[in-house]
């Protein structure tokens, strides 16, 4: 069976389940409803041996039977869930269909279609058993062993230029999504290399050398300079660069760093942490090196295109990847964020409203955990307040021997505590690492604080002793109030 056989064959089984016509709104994906079968696959498996027959059948029975026929053999992303960009890219014509697969111990892996632009790569795959069976997407990282398969991208030297990527999947299919945080990948295209050894727990060999096409995504692309720049009051200076409106994301790109003088009283600063948080050695620089932007971009009413905001009910409107490449020392950053698409021919106006940056600070709490349950234990930094509820030890049998520490907060300023910048220790000295944490929010208290449930997750903890001291070592904070504003070029309508 072809690929194209197969695809089709994927969309009549789709259409075998169907029992009345589905609403098709473009450029939204669609669920067949799952209802009682109407006929059976029998009827449509004689004329599958054939691409010709296949394709004649899907022309002559998608007009009166489902108007989404013939848009899902052209292509997956149009129904993806993955993102808008994809759908909207796809929608336009740029998704490409590859015939390639590769086949091992009974088990195939498909590259189906590809979505690329300057921006970034992303490909759809499915996973199959010789019989048939569709296997879960998530296989492909689900090894015994790290780096038995890997994925790379290549120029046509055979260059690795691969910058990072990731893996999600929608039902039957993966994507694996490679993000350019370069200035360039070669407008002649590129190659994905999947290189895997362990599929579904069965070891083998399975290699895919994917070409990817870049020439119409990039006649298709528009980088425009910007170049504007602002110094905001706590001394952190930002570029915003240039804007990049390709068929699949749009791009922000913004150039960061201190004035000397923020540098110099945050050094200062930073000798409170010396010997501090999970990560002494790296403490010293926690102040010029971690930091954040809150910005907007609106249009001419004033309404929100894209927003990237981040504290505790963190907003991230239309974020397709965020990439920040280091420049240089103490803080020297160029941020690319991308985003779905909007309307590159209509005025825009970027708003930079907020910065968030650690700040050290000093707050403990010791306790008897037993004591807890009676009462639990508060502390305040400044208009922000902690409180202790709950300790719990899991089984003995529990090889990592963990413990979760509840806690309840209502967080005026502060965006962001990293799970290292805790410490715990018992009353005979012995540390524990807080290795994780999770976080929910749930409103806002009659002060406007956030409030936010945390539970901190601790290792090494074989049982729960008489006493238990935890630190706080430093908080991200953030500063708002502010509004800078700059204009965005408008792109060209004709591409």
């Amino acid at each position: 069976m072809t690929k194209l056989d197969q695809r089709i064959s994927d969309v009549l089984k789709k259409v075998a389940n169907e029992q009345e016509v589905p609403e098709f709104n473009m450029p939204h994906g669609f669920m067949l409803p799952q209802t009682e079968k109407r006929w059976t696959w029998r009827r449509f498996t004689v004329v599958c041996g054939s691409s010709v027959a296949a394709i004649l059948l899907a022309a002559s029975i998608s007009s009166y039977l489902s108007p989404a026929f013939a848009a899902y053999i052209k292509s997956i992303f149009e129904h993806t869930n993955q993102d808008k960009g994809l759908q909207t890219a796809a929608i336009q014509g740029y998704a490409q269909m590859p015939d390639v697969a590769a086949t091992d111990q009974g088990i195939t892996i498909s590259v189906h279609e590809i979505v690329a632009d300057p921006t970034r790569v992303v490909i759809a795959y499915s996973i199959r058993k010789e019989d048939g069976t569709v296997l879960s997407p998530d296989l492909l990282f689900e090894t015994s062993s790290p780096r038995k398969n890997s994925f790379s991208l290549q120029d046509a030297q055979g260059t690795d230029i691969t910058r990072g990527f990731s893996g999600s999947d929608d039902k039957n299919y993966g994507y694996i999504s490679f993000t350019n945080d370069q200035d360039e990948w070669p407008a002649t295209g590129v190659t994905a290399a999947f290189d895997l050894q362990e599929v579904n727990g069965v070891q083998g060999h399975w290699r895919l050398q994917v070409p990817v096409k870049l020439d119409k995504t990039s006649a298709a692309t528009e980088k425009l300079a910007i170049n504007q720049a602002y110094t905001a009051p706590l001394g952190l200076q930002v570029v915003l660069k240039d804007m990049t409106f390709a068929p699949s994301a749009n791009r922000v790109s913004l150039e960061t760093s201190w004035t000397a003088e923020a540098k110099r009283l945050l050094h200062q600063k930073s000798e409170r942490l010396i010997g501090k948080t999970q990560r002494p050695a790296h403490a010293a620089n926690l102040l010029v090196e971690e930091y954040k932007l809150d910005y907007q971009i609106v249009d001419e009413q004033g309404k929100d295109v894209i927003a990237l905001q981040h504290q505790a009910n963190a907003l991230s409107q239309g974020l397709v990847s965020q990439d920040r490449e280091v420049l240089g020392q103490d803080g020297h950053y160029l941020w690319k964020d991308s985003y779905v698409p909007f309307d590159r021919a209509k005025p825009y106006t970027f708003v930079l409203k907020a910065i968030h940056k650690v700040e050290p600070v000093d707050v403990s709490f010791t306790f008897n955990p037993s004591d807890l349950q009676k009462k639990a234990i508060s502390n305040t930094l400044e208009q922000n307040t902690f409180t202790v509820k709950a300790i719990s030890v899991h089984s003995p049998g529990d090889r990592k021997n963990r413990a979760i520490l509840e806690i309840d907060a209502a967080l005026a300023d502060i965006s962001d505590i990293h799970p290292h910048w805790w410490r715990m220790t018992d009353g005979n000295g012995n540390s524990y690492q807080v290795t994780g944490a999770s976080f929910e929010t749930n409103g806002q208290d009659t002060q406007g604080r956030e409030k936010v449930k945390m539970s901190l997750r601790i290792e090494g903890m074989q049982q729960l002793p008489k006493q238990l001291t935890l630190s706080l070592d430093a908080v991200m904070k953030r500063y708002d109030n502010l509004d800078w504003r700059a204009e965005l070029p408008v792109g060209s309508k004709n591409r």
